[in-house]
């Protein structure tokens, strides 16, 4: 992609929001469209602006972001959405990739770097999961189905 990254902001906290926009202007090569800071306006912005990727934050005061984002990657398959959410929770991962997010980042663990890196590599395409967090989504998955088989008291190899 020759062109800036045309990027949506969804990030319901204005402190986080400005400073995403702060961060992403001093980046180079991506030019912010929106931002706002419900799911509702997400969707209204995603179809008005059609941005390249969305940041998306998972907890907004209308929705979920894992919600947010399965409709946006459905009804506008080129947009690509990258979760960057507080929450460290596998089940929040899980949901985020069943979505159908690019990319998934954690506001505590990740760096700006990393976050401008996965925002640019998902405008081309590539999905953008540190290894850490495919380890945690693979783990999950293996033990989700397992888990809720058995819980269910039918055996584990049977369907």
């Amino acid at each position: 992609m020759t062109d800036s990254v045309r990027l949506l902001i969804v990030e319901d906290h204005a402190m986080v929001a400005d400073a995403l926009t702060s961060m992403f202007a001093q980046a180079g090569g991506i030019d912010i469209v929106g931002v706002c800071g419900t799911g509702g306006e997400a969707i209204t912005l995603a179809e008005q602006l059609q941005p390249h990727v969305v940041c998306m934050d998972n907890l907004l005061p209308d929705a979920r972001g894992t919600d947010v984002s399965a409709e946006i990657c459905q009804r506008w398959p080129t947009i690509k959405v990258v979760m960057l959410t507080a929450s460290d929770d596998n089940r929040v991962l899980a949901d985020a990739v069943q979505a159908g997010c690019v990319g998934f980042l954690t506001k505590g663990t990740s760096r700006a770097a990393d976050l401008i890196d996965a925002i640019k590599r998902a405008a081309l395409g590539e999905v953008v999961l540190p290894p850490s967090v495919v380890s945690r989504l693979l783990t999950h998955m293996r033990r989700g189905p397992r888990a809720t088989r058995r819980g269910a008291g039918n055996h584990p190899d049977r369907e």
